[in-house]
């Protein structure tokens, strides 16, 4: 349980994920990134991130050894990791305020994003927004690690935009999307 009033315990993490959007690193790392599956393709990012059966369009064989990105993360959703909250009825509203202020908060500034920054396709704005609602609920609820949402936030951290699995999860690593990598 937490020994904080929700709104400190929501916040601490708000601050975070909002410090990340902020970060002037924001797909410009300057960390290593050895642990990741590198894509610098925006569009085979893109089709990592959405494709249902990524195989032909990734020039990969049948039997691709990409794993599906969608099915992984079903799971994953703000929805999901809400069913961990415990708190009572006031505290309940209280959170729809402050997660309605995060939404808000993300958005305007991955859309600030998106202006400044030429390697954020337009649809990866919707992406990097559901990446980010995830993980606010993720890390203010969820009492158990994820080892797939805290790769996740390694990413984002470090500058990338994780945009699917390579290999056969769990086996494998998080592909992210730099489009300045070599």
């Amino acid at each position: 349980m937490r020994n904080c009033s929700f709104e400190e315990h929501f916040n601490k993490y708000n601050y975070i994920l909002i410090a990340i959007l902020k970060s002037n690193h924001f797909f410009q790392p300057n960390t290593s990134l050895d642990k990741f599956k590198v894509i610098n393709d925006h569009e085979k990012a893109d089709t990592l991130y959405t494709m249902e059966y990524p195989l032909e369009a990734l020039g990969e064989e049948e039997g691709s050894k990409y794993d599906i990105y969608v099915d992984l993360m079903n799971d994953r959703t703000p929805m999901s990791f809400e069913n961990f909250a415990e708190f009572n009825d006031e505290e309940y509203s209280s959170y729809e305020i402050e997660f309605y202020k995060f939404e808000n908060e993300a958005w305007k500034l991955i859309l600030e994003l998106e202006q400044s920054n030429p390697y954020i396709p337009d649809r990866f704005t919707d992406y990097i927004y559901n990446d980010f609602l995830a993980s606010i609920t993720y890390l203010a609820f969820c009492p158990i690690p994820d080892e797939l949402m805290e790769l996740k936030l390694e990413a984002y951290i470090n500058g990338a935009m994780p945009c699917g699995w390579y290999g056969k999860y769990p086996e494998g690593k998080l592909a992210v999307y730099v489009p300045l990598a070599e």
